[in-house]
């Protein structure tokens, strides 16, 4: 089954769909994860080279591109974000891939100094780092990445992300100097954040979930998209909470929805919620990340059914995401060592409680034991005082 398939020839003129191109211009073929995206540039678009990595001649070749013929580019990137749905992140990978593609002869030095000027054009607060070693783009960024080797601090104390960095990989040093200007000073933060999910081309393949409740057997038959696989394990390892208050694509929630609520419907809340452990406990096979891809690797929950092992705080993100779907009750985020989980207010709980505001908060821990019965109770091993509250819903 195939969703979604489309080719986008994007551009700033009306007539960029007609047969013939202008003659000054060039077609420019990127493939972006399953998207296959075609732009339409100036081949001689700079007049003007950065030969030496000093301020003048830096600002010099960011103010010539002001003058210069990217504007066609950068009009289809910002309209190939719209299309795709792409949040910040996803859109500066394609802005580098665009740029490397439409332009491979130029520089490090300038390759980054026109993606510097590309995501400010596109309203963020993008900047340059430099000395004789080289040039590089950073950019403004409210939130924390924890695979990102190099961040700068700027005068008044916001945290400027390295790009190149991310992952571990390309520069871990600090270069030496900013440049005193900045193209946009007064643009956005760049965000990891999902607005919505990117709308990509995608395949699609049925998978069977199956766990067992009250000594009867259940299975979910889900079509899951291929496209996000990709896409979202090279994605940057951030902030825990943007992992489980990131909401599932419309696409796989509805399918859950449609399945999980008639099981629901009638039961009590304490019944319901004990079905739901049932699921997260024994639909998916346990493993650490280190033991299954070799490093650390969160989960959005969408992403817990596209592969063949997840640990506690990918079950958290599940179980957090089904239980406000399905059932909208108060939850909060625990920490422990070593260990994530849920504790869930409702009525009928029993075993471990928090007291929250008021509430009674019964622990729900959606990774173990497994149990047939799905009981509220913590593993034993986790049976403790030693927790941190990390996150609480409404």
């Amino acid at each position: 089954m195939r969703i979604l398939f489309f080719l986008l020839l994007i551009g700033s003129s009306p007539g960029l769909l007609r047969a013939s191109s202008p003659p000054e211009k060039a077609v420019v073929h990127v493939a972006f994860y399953s998207a296959e995206l075609s732009f339409h540039v100036h081949p001689q678009a700079f007049e003007h080279r950065l030969r030496h990595n000093d301020p003048k001649e830096i600002k010099h070749f960011l103010w010539a591109l002001d003058q210069g013929r990217l504007h066609a580019l950068l009009h289809g990137l910002q309209t190939a974000k719209a299309l795709l749905r792409l949040n910040d992140w996803l859109y500066l990978k394609l802005c580098r891939k665009a740029l490397e593609k439409s332009y491979p002869d130029l520089s490090q030095a300038e390759q980054q100094a026109v993606l510097c000027w590309t995501m400010a054009r596109s309203g963020y607060d993008a900047r340059l780092v430099y000395d004789a070693s080289g040039v590089e783009m950073i950019v403004r960024c409210g939130e924390k990445v924890y695979n990102a080797t190099s961040v700068f601090i700027h005068r008044g104390g916001e945290s400027y992300l390295l790009p190149s960095s991310v992952g571990g990989q390309g520069r871990t040093n600090q270069l030496q100097y900013y440049l005193d200007y900045a193209p946009n000073p007064r643009g956005k933060a760049l965000s990891f954040a999902f607005d919505s999910w990117p709308l990509m081309p995608s395949d699609t393949i049925r998978q069977t979930f199956r766990f067992t409740f009250e000594q009867s057997d259940y299975r979910l038959d889900l079509h899951l998209p291929t496209s996000l696989r990709p896409l979202l394990f090279d994605y940057p390892v951030v902030e825990s909470g943007m992992y489980w208050q990131t909401p599932m694509s419309p696409y796989l929630r509805d399918q859950l929805s449609d399945q999980l609520a008639p099981l629901l419907a009638g039961r009590s809340e304490r019944d319901a919620l004990r079905l739901l452990l049932a699921f997260t406990r024994q639909a998916f096979s346990y493993q650490t990340d280190d033991t299954a891809y070799g490093f650390e690797k969160p989960f959005f929950a969408e992403e817990v059914f596209l592969h063949p092992h997840s640990d506690c705080e990918d079950r958290v993100a599940l179980f957090y995401n089904l239980v406000r779907e399905l059932l909208g009750f108060p939850m909060l985020v625990l920490e422990m060592p070593d260990h994530l989980t849920l504790a869930v207010a409702f009525e009928g709980g029993s075993g471990k409680y928090i007291r929250h505001r008021g509430k009674t908060y019964w622990v729900c821990d959606p990774t173990g034991p497994i149990s047939a019965q799905g009981n509220t109770i913590l593993a034993p091993e986790y049976d403790s005082d030693d927790f941190r509250l990390l996150d609480s819903s409404p």
